[in-house]
């Protein structure tokens, strides 16, 4: 009878499931919410005379420490030097020790680092931890190379030392609860050496981390 209604299916269509498949989930709302109720990042760069001198000199600066290393590749059977290779792994360095640093891993830094500088990173953990509720890195890029030098070491093994600047972006947060942080960029002078000849032959070890030139960021008061 026409006065009855039709029957309609309920099976939803192709269209409705594509759109509801975009849909948002309730977790991911609020994920979104949350993220979007915590304070922005205050963004530091680093702009002291030092940095601006160090921006300034370091093309040519590495393009002549790395011209004057050069000639070590022909007279040692290991070439000592690879420019690219050095720089790879000054940021792996870098990434690496940091990591353990902050993991308070320090027997395994102590198998990478002299004791010196062991006692400096080990410094470094606990005035971060004093001064921050976290600290994290998030970028690190290897520039030039900044000072090299080839000198005899302690034990009176020929050695080079090399000074290469990293650009390094940490993020810190504060330790008040008020969830504010900061993306602090600065430039870091990592000293690396690699010793050449020991008492009886050639060597040319791995590179070594053995001095660093910054710790944990402070704010200018």
């Amino acid at each position: 009878p026409t006065g009855h209604p039709r029957a309609t299916s309920m099976v939803p269509s192709r269209a409705f499931l594509r759109l509801q498949a975009r849909l948002p989930s309730s977790q991911q709302l609020g994920r979104w919410w949350l993220s979007s109720q915590a304070p922005r990042p205050t963004v530091v760069v680093e702009k002291d005379l030092s940095t601006r001198l160090t921006l300034l000199t370091l093309p040519v600066r590495n393009f002549l420490r790395s011209w004057r290393l050069q000639p070590l590749n022909l007279v040692f059977t290991r070439p000592p030097w690879n420019a690219k290779e050095f720089a790879s792994g000054t940021e792996e360095a870098f990434r690496h020790v940091t990591a353990l640093r902050d993991a308070g891993d320090y027997a395994s830094l102590n198998r990478l680092v002299p004791e010196v500088l062991l006692e400096e990173l080990r410094s470094d953990a606990d005035a971060s931890k004093e001064a921050w509720a976290s600290r994290s890195l998030l970028e690190v890029r290897p520039l030039g190379v900044f000072t090299t030098r080839m000198w005899p070491d302690e034990n009176r093994h020929l050695s080079i030392w090399v000074t290469q600047v990293l650009r390094v972006v940490e993020e810190y947060t504060c330790s008040s609860g008020s969830g504010n942080r900061w993306h602090v960029e600065r430039l870091h002078r990592w000293t690396f050496k690699r010793v050449l000849l020991n008492d009886h032959a050639e060597e040319v070890s791995d590179w070594k981390l053995v001095a660093i030139d910054k710790g944990c960021w402070q704010p200018q008061v």
